[in-house]
């Protein structure tokens, strides 16, 4: 942005300007009555603009420039207000040297006051004005999320609920006996680490204390984040456990499908495997031992065979009928 004088005739005078080079904006517009007469110059035609309320039509004048930028004859679109308050000049594409967007669109109709929707109709896939308008116009649409949130906020809450769907359950191979195994050793700063895990599990309803003929050790599994994510050693629970043959979905055909996909939604579940309820006999079965006492999961927890498939079915319950439109994939 800078400061100059525009002269709109090839020997008439100068007129003080603010300008804005806009080498994304795709076309190059004057605020109107900053200088005079250019209204005289008009060619009969109207350039399109996508603004931030929308679609709307400007007349095109012919008029002699005299700046830093370009000297000579242009045709510019003169418009009641600029993106940028102050500026009287955007001169936009090749103008301001540079051609990174879509050449202006230019009409033969203006529109009429107060009723756009011809004209969007018409040019559905309009480019932005400029880099303020399509900055604008995404703030606006990031607005209209957080309204769309707001209205579902139920959905969106951090207070985990509870699938009503199914729940998980544990089916034991025959002549199996409960297995029992004592804590691991930890430091006690793991210890210390393992205790809060345990004392937050319990303060969402998570766990509750057990009095099961099962034990599970625990260990601490490093997160990338430099915290810790506490995991129930489930492998010898998992040798006695029946195998779910549910099906999970093949990411290859998945991506497959994305090419022809008019919207690609991905939603992120907030603890997903803790939206989903054990059965009274998985209950006993999940139990875990640490230093401080037995304890049983509530809710689905990571490391159970089933789980996935488990998960896999949960999600696909309410999708079914609109699938094969829609995949569901299972990732944590």
């Amino acid at each position: 942005m800078f400061d100059c004088s525009v002269a709109v005739e090839e020997s008439g005078d100068q007129y003080p300007a603010k300008i804005l080079r806009g080498t994304g904006a795709s076309h190059s517009i004057q605020l109107r009555g900053s200088v005079p007469c250019v209204e005289d110059s008009y060619t009969g035609e109207h350039l399109v603009l996508k603004g931030v309320i929308g679609v709307i039509t400007v007349p095109l004048c012919r008029v002699f420039l005299r700046t830093p930028l370009v000297t000579g004859w242009v045709t510019i679109g003169v418009q009641d207000s600029l993106p940028v308050t102050g500026v009287t000049f955007l001169l936009g594409n090749v103008i301001a040297g540079a051609s990174v967007v879509p050449d202006p669109v230019v009409s033969s109709t203006p529109t009429v006051e107060n009723n756009t929707g011809l004209i969007e109709e018409e040019y559905p896939d309009l480019f932005p004005l400029c880099a303020v308008t399509r900055s604008q116009t995404l703030r606006n649409k990031s607005q209209d999320v957080v309204q769309l949130l707001q209205s579902f906020k139920p959905l969106f809450d951090d207070v985990l609920g509870q699938c009503s769907l199914l729940e998980h359950d544990l089916v034991l191979l025959p002549g199996t006996s409960p297995i029992k195994h004592a804590p691991y050793r930890m430091s006690p700063d793991k210890r210390e680490k393992l205790k809060q895990e345990v004392e937050y599990l319990l303060e969402h309803d998570l766990v509750e204390r057990s009095s099961s003929a099962w034990a599970s050790p625990c260990v601490l599994v490093p997160k990338p984040d430099g915290s810790v994510r506490m995991c129930t050693d489930y492998k010898k629970v998992n040798l006695v456990t029946r195998t779910d043959a549910y099906p999970l979905s093949r990411i290859d055909d998945i991506i497959d499908s994305v090419g022809q996909a008019s919207f690609v939604t991905k939603l992120d579940l907030l603890k997903g495997y803790y939206q989903i309820k054990l059965s009274e006999e998985a209950k006993q079965i999940s139990a875990f031992v640490t230093a401080e006492g037995l304890w049983q999961y509530k809710v689905m927890p990571f490391g159970l065979k089933g789980a996935p498939a488990t998960f896999q079915r949960a999600m696909h319950i309410p999708c079914c009928d609109i699938r094969p439109a829609w995949s569901v994939r299972l990732s944590r």
